[in-house]
């Protein structure tokens, strides 16, 4: 009796063990993002929160699915998509240069992707400037190692030359990325960091504001014309004869 007992307390104990695991595999699986495209007519604020309202099919985003919503944001983005992946051989279009770019700055970088500065760091590691003593190409911030930069080692080049597995691509994921970043113009840039920061972190532009708004309450009005007003005394108009002052000797 006693051994039947046990038996069916280790074969509930298995089915609530398998139960847990299916449940966690389910949840970790990557989610589809589902919704209408925004109003191409909106303003680039109104598009965003377009994108980010929840819907009933996926509430929620992951780090794997924000390029999506860039692209949606800027579909005049590049997406340098036209790599192979070496595990299936197929094209790979979902491994976008902005989906690069987030793994970059989140995995590779461990960066919060959540204020503007630390995008623009990133930007500025894709970017290349000239260094003065060794005439050298080097990344203007901080450089990109070939072997930890996303798809680097799952990515390779389309046509005869990438046939086989072995084959080297003609241009490498990094430095085809790079070529990407440098032609978007200073604009754009500005814009897709504004789109990266407000995507992760919805309520940026709102707390800059009230930011705002506090220190602009806090900070009183000085009226310029108002002596006293200013903490230092203001230098007189310049008056005629003032360039004789320049003379040796003069006492006026």
């Amino acid at each position: 009796m006693v051994r039947w007992f046990n038996r069916i307390v280790i074969f509930s104990c298995t089915l609530a063990i398998v139960a847990l695991f299916s449940a966690l595999v389910r949840s970790q699986a990557a989610p589809i993002v589902v919704g209408s495209a925004p109003d191409q007519t909106a303003s680039p604020a109104n598009r965003i929160a377009q994108l980010m309202m929840p819907n009933n099919v996926q509430p929620r985003y992951r780090v794997n699915d924000m390029w999506q919503l860039v692209y949606q944001a800027m579909p005049d983005l590049p997406r340098e998509n036209q790599y192979i992946n070496r595990d299936t051989g197929e094209l790979d279009e979902d491994y976008t240069l902005i989906r690069r770019l987030i793994r970059y700055h989140v995995y590779v970088k461990n960066r919060p992707p959540l204020f503007r500065l630390d995008w623009k760091l990133t930007l500025a590691d894709y970017l290349t400037v000239s260094d003065p003593n060794t005439g050298q190409t080097v990344s203007a911030n901080e450089p990109i190692r070939y072997e930890t930069y996303p798809g680097q080692d799952v990515l390779m080049g389309r046509g005869a030359e990438a046939a086989t597995e072995n084959a080297a691509p003609t241009l490498s994921v990094l430095d085809g990325d790079r070529a990407a970043i440098a032609r978007l113009t200073p604009a754009q840039r500005d814009r897709l960091v504004e789109v990266l920061v407000m995507i992760f972190n919805p309520g940026y532009a709102a707390s800059v504001e009230a930011q705002a708004a506090t220190e602009a309450a806090q900070t009183p009005a000085i009226d310029p014309a108002s002596p006293g007003n200013s903490g230092r005394e203001l230098p007189r108009a310049p008056q005629a004869g003032d360039a004789n002052l320049l003379i040796p000797g003069s006492l006026r």
